[in-house]
């Protein structure tokens, strides 16, 4: 098998196993590319909606429809950036606070749960091999 289908083949097992695909990411109401978005603001508060299109490589369309949905569910303020006031920067209400917080721990518990039948050196080398993914991928990107 060649390079890129062995590739593939590994992202058709790992996408479904992880909950990546699908409307409801972890049993929410959010799918797993609405779930990131709330970890991105929550992680890097005051970001805005063009870096996170950046970060995230989303449609500026697609962000547009998340963020105003989150702004009309009360989890979502934008509020004009001091050192330039063209650009907004998002900060999650304290409703949103709670539901990402709620998403990070479904999504930490899920992956405890995937990984418990594993023993010490597995998880090791389970972390090694991530830890190689992100290094030749991820660092040169």
């Amino acid at each position: 098998m060649k390079e890129a289908e062995q590739i593939r083949a590994f992202n058709r097992f790992y996408l479904p196993y992880m909950h990546f695909l699908g409307n409801h990411y972890l049993g929410s109401q959010y799918s797993a590319a609405q779930a990131r978005i709330f970890y991105e603001i929550y992680t890097h508060e005051g970001c805005t909606s063009k870096e996170l299109c950046v970060q995230l490589e989303l449609d500026k369309g697609f962000m547009s429809r998340i963020l105003k949905k989150y702004e009309k569910e009360g989890l979502l303020v934008r509020q004009v950036k001091p050192n330039d006031a063209r650009s907004y920067g998002l900060y999650l209400t304290e409703k949103g606070k709670s539901q990402a917080e709620k998403l990070i721990d479904l999504s930490n518990q899920d992956i405890e749960g995937l990984i418990a039948h594993l023993n010490r050196q597995e998880k090791k080398q389970l972390l090694e091999a991530f830890h190689t993914i992100y290094h030749l991928l991820g660092e040169k990107k």
